[in-house]
């Protein structure tokens, strides 16, 4: 069997070498190799083309989230000025209630009501989008990124426990009976717990106001009100932050007096 074939290859090769030397003589041995070139050439060029378009959609994709995070950290650079203005009026509130609890104070019943405060938003950004933004723009400014989300974020979670601790204040409400024991001893615990809350939110409001600094995000799309100017307004009027819509043509707040409301009835 292997003689046959080898004698069968023995009388193809005279015939593939006339073959070859008439291709040759006509000229086409250029032509037989330069297409196998040609769809090489045009494969690893559709693949270039193809590796490049990728490439601008990540780029275009990591700009996109960049700006955005960026603007978000402005956002919150905004909000944490508000919460720095915010934050003593609080404390000192959480102290009187503290004070209460235990007989030596009076309690405010407009005070017993939290404020409105302004909410905060942060974007978190995979670390493979942080590394590129690195590459691109420095790690400084990746970092900057990354620690103004995260303490917007922390500062959006330590909100929430605030708005959870506040609701026992309700105790000590004199609309809804005389408050016990209990009550006192629930609501102290509570003003203590917030203070801690409180204290947390301080640090993060500092640390996104610096990150935020730089990287020159400054939240103009959030500056259509301002924040009271102080403790007094605030609870006077049960928000922290007014809106342009809820300020005169002299920058007075036009919402209801809580005092005034509480002295008619």
């Amino acid at each position: 069997m292997f003689k046959a074939a080898r004698d069968q290859l023995l009388k193809a090769g005279p015939r593939l070498a006339a073959s070859w030397r008439d291709l040759r003589g006509r000229g086409m041995v250029g032509l037989f190799l330069f297409e196998p070139v040609v769809v090489t050439l045009g494969v690893l060029l559709a693949q270039s083309f193809a590796d490049w378009s990728r490439g601008k959609e990540r780029d275009a994709d990591m700009e996109a989230k960049r700006l955005a995070a960026v603007e978000a950290a402005g956002y919150a650079g905004i909000v944490a000025a508000h919460y720095e203005f915010v934050i003593p009026c609080f404390e000192t509130q959480m102290g009187q209630i503290m004070l209460a609890a235990n007989g030596e104070a009076d309690v405010d019943p407009i005070r017993l009501r939290r404020p409105s405060v302004r909410g905060v938003r942060a974007v978190e950004l995979e670390a493979d989008t942080l590394d590129e933004i690195a590459k691109r723009h420095g790690a400084d400014h990746a970092q900057s990124i990354e620690s103004a989300n995260q303490q917007a974020g922390l500062l959006m979670r330590r909100i929430a426990r605030l708005e959870e601790g506040w609701r026992a204040f309700a105790l000590l409400d004199p609309r809804y009976g005389t408050p016990a024991p209990a009550d006192y001893r629930k609501a102290r615990e509570s003003a203590a717990e917030i203070l801690q809350t409180l204290a947390g939110m301080r640090f993060n409001a500092a640390t996104i106001q610096r990150h935020a600094a730089r990287l020159d995000a400054n939240g103009e799309d959030v500056r259509t009100g301002r924040s009271a100017r102080s403790c007094d307004e605030m609870w006077t009027y049960g928000d922290a932050w007014f809106d342009a819509y809820d300020l005169d043509g002299s920058d007075q707040p036009i919402l209801p007096n809580l005092y005034a409301a509480q002295e008619a009835r």
